[in-house]
């Protein structure tokens, strides 16, 4: 019985019994190539697994312990994690990756224009939403929770700041390449490209799939109180996704929002009195505004040219 047969027959079975052979993967490549991550920086560096965790605390940090993590982060992270395993799933249901994920797929070229005007443009939402997050409370009774789930994303917060921080052209550059370029490749490979695709293959459903990988697109991120503008983003990059019909939009999305957190934070280091820099500005209410309704229409105008296109069609 072929994949499709059997999907016609049960697709909540197929649906999950695949996501669990995702999540197989997920797993052993990650502990493999977190493995190989170890004893490549040994050989080629000079820098063991003690001095790993030495580049986690500022007080022993260094630039070579910092370029190790980040080499560690792309080899165990950004490549086991999630490349691997989008390239070998589609095998599991019958297809080939590059068709299935669409790296090679027509679209129109002003998606190569709009995916970083959509980032710039969902800034002040993204930072309302993130404003709006970082303001729930815990009833009494969970305040403990909250404590930990705060503590959690402190610490989160300050490995991702070594991991962007850099005094040197070259450091920033490789951050540049860790922290932004393979990300926004191997993330939209995983959660666009297969999770995206798989579950709309299954339930026929663009915005149940677009919705899902955008929820676990945040989820695994592992930031309670980040949650929601990253579902939201997760969400935007999808409907790029969908409406361009190649995967490579979405990464040039990514790589945009990715590459601008980066810059701002390393030029907020440098002029730490301007108020646009800094993590505690906020957009004004008009601006806000501006973005939803910018984006509104955005998505308007993309449904009503698909609507036009399949009519003609």
């Amino acid at each position: 019985m072929t994949a499709t047969n059997f999907l016609n027959g049960n697709r909540f079975l197929f649906f999950f019994s695949r996501l669990l052979i995702l999540a197989g993967m997920v797993l052993v490549f990650t502990s493999i190539f977190s493995l190989a991550g170890v004893f490549l920086m040994k050989w080629t560096m000079g820098v063991d697994l003690l001095q790993l965790t030495q580049a986690l605390d500022p007080a022993t940090q260094n630039e070579q312990s910092r370029i190790a993590l980040l080499f560690f982060q792309a080899f165990a992270g950004s490549i086991g994690t999630f490349l691997i395993p989008s390239l070998l799933f589609p095998n599991a249901i019958g297809r080939k990756a590059m068709t299935f994920i669409r790296v090679v797929y027509p679209f129109k070229m002003y998606y190569l224009l709009i995916a970083p005007l959509f980032i710039v443009v969902a800034m002040p939402l993204i930072n309302w939403l993130n404003v709006l997050n970082q303001g729930f409370t815990f009833p009494e009774q969970f305040k403990a929770l909250e404590a930990s789930l705060r503590a959690m994303e402190i610490q989160a917060e300050a490995i991702t700041k070594i991991l962007i921080q850099s005094n040197t052209t070259g450091g920033f550059l490789f951050s540049l390449l860790v922290v932004a370029v393979l990300p926004a490749i191997t993330e939209e490979f995983f959660f666009r490209g297969i999770l995206q695709n798989f579950t709309r293959m299954c339930f026929y459903n663009n915005h149940l799939a677009i919705w899902f990988a955008a929820i676990v697109f945040s989820g695994i991120h592992g930031q309670f109180f980040g949650f929601i503008p990253r579902v939201v983003l997760g969400a935007g990059l999808g409907y790029l996704y969908m409406y361009s019909g190649n995967i490579w939009v979405a990464v040039l999305a990514h790589f945009v929002n990715n590459s601008l957190a980066l810059i701002v934070f390393n030029l907020s280091q440098k002029y730490p009195d301007v108020l646009f820099l800094s993590d505690q500005y906020q957009f004004p209410v008009l601006v806000t505004i501006l973005s939803v309704v910018s984006i509104a229409l955005f998505f308007y105008w993309q449904h009503k040219s698909q609507y036009r296109q399949l009519f003609h069609e």
